[in-house]
């Protein structure tokens, strides 16, 4: 089949644009193929201990990057709403996990990390306080760009134009202080490892805001319309060419 060639090729692209923007000076922005590979590199280290993770992901333009990019090891490794329609489930769906994992004394174990952008994260922030009453162990990353960035791409793809998506997020440290959580802010790219790594090694609640570089859901929704459009035009089937037409 003509899928699987395909699918091998993608995995190798998507790799190949991570590691272009690993080794890439620290910036004022993080990018997200940044992001993404330093959360599978502190995916990586738990595994080395006896650890794992499991992501979970609210809706929106973070969330295509994250599936697209995350590196599966096992079952019960992602935890994704199938659709835009869901923002805001991420934090109640994380404290889900958590508990599960809590009821099962396994914590120890298994690290729940959930991945927000900041419109849906201002959603449902006051779940920080069941997190905190269930004494749950949580890091929350947020995606910060003040913006509905893929909303917005929607409107400029469909009108050539944009409305008013933009706004302004609380302080991390004065939020997640008020809630008993611990804050973090990363505008630097090179500072988003050990964060990370710092938050996953102490029980309790974590709270990190990642300054993200604006355009990243801009290129990423030109990318999967170059990726969905464009494929190899000499993969055969069955010994015979299958047209690029041909779906």
């Amino acid at each position: 089949m003509w899928r699987i060639p395909i699918q091998d090729q993608a995995r190798k692209m998507m790799i190949q644009s991570m590691q272009r923007h690993v080794e890439e000076p620290s910036s004022a922005c993080v990018r997200s193929e940044r992001l993404c590979w330093d959360l599978n590199r502190a995916a990586e280290g738990l595994r080395v201990r006896g650890q794992k993770m499991t992501l979970v992901l609210d809706s929106g333009g973070h969330q295509l990057w994250a599936l697209r990019n995350w590196h599966c090891s096992s079952f019960s490794e992602v935890l994704s709403s199938n659709t835009f329609a869901s923002m805001g489930i991420g934090l109640p769906a994380a404290i889900g996990a958590a508990n599960a994992i809590k009821t099962k004394h396994k914590a120890a174990k298994r690290k729940v990390v959930c991945l927000f952008g900041d419109g849906g994260w201002i959603m449902n922030l006051q779940e920080m306080e069941t997190a905190t009453r269930l004494n749950l162990d949580l890091v929350v990353i947020i995606w910060i760009n003040n913006s509905l960035g893929l909303v917005e791409w929607g409107d400029l793809t469909d009108f050539g134009d944009r409305m008013d998506f933009k706004f302004g997020n609380p302080d991390v440290h004065q939020l997640a202080a008020s809630f008993g959580w611990s804050g973090a802010t990363v505008r630097a790219a090179d500072d988003l490892l050990p964060t990370l790594q710092s938050a996953l090694s102490r029980a309790g609640r974590s709270l990190i805001y990642v300054h993200m570089e604006p355009t990243s859901d801009l290129e990423f929704s030109d990318q999967l319309i170059r990726d969905c459009v464009l494929r190899p035009a000499h993969l055969e089937e069955g010994g015979e060419s299958v047209s690029k037409h041909e779906r």
